[in-house]
């Protein structure tokens, strides 16, 4: 009845020339070639290295076949990477400095919802309630785009309902 998931992706992400010849300021946004500000001391080319880390841990417990609880908590994190710092060394992971006390990220909640399936006797009729995934189609219109480093969540409440023929 009581069920575990975690996630752990690390990932090194390389940027080259990030700014297509321009400069990045202070924030990590490109700028004019002409303004003079080279936070990473490399005029024109703004290149950028950094690790990416990804931490969920999914806690699930099914009271019955019909009744299930979830929660996930996730953590993001941004190791080594200088466009945020303006100056060239490592940022931390909520682009705050180049402390390296500051290198850490925040957990937060990305899911938390109860699901019922069969609500009210109607077979096939599930009613799922809390912070969730919402995901239509191919995730061009909604979806958790599992490929970002923290994804989509949403609070409501989601009807389904599910046959041989359809679902709604």
């Amino acid at each position: 009845k009581f069920w575990i998931r975690a996630d752990l992706r690390v990932r090194p992400i390389m940027r080259n020339n990030v700014c297509f010849g321009s400069t990045i300021v202070g924030n990590g946004t490109c700028n004019n070639p002409n303004s003079g500000t080279t936070p990473n001391g490399t005029p024109g080319q703004a290149n950028d290295f950094y690790a990416q880390q990804l931490t969920r841990l999914g806690i699930g417990y099914d009271l019955s076949p019909d009744v299930n609880f979830y929660m996930e908590l996730i953590n993001s994190s941004t190791w080594g990477t200088n466009s945020a710092t303006g100056n060239g060394t490592a940022a931390g992971a909520n682009g705050s400095g180049a402390d390296p006390a500051l290198n850490h990220g925040t957990v937060g909640v990305r899911a938390a919802y109860m699901l019922v399936r069969n609500f009210a006797g109607v077979q096939g009729l599930s009613v799922k309630a809390g912070r969730q995934y919402i995901v239509f189609g191919n995730h061009s219109l909604f979806g958790h785009f599992d490929w970002a480093n923290t994804g989509f969540s949403h609070d409501g409440i989601m009807l389904n309902y599910s046959t041989k023929s359809f679902d709604t």
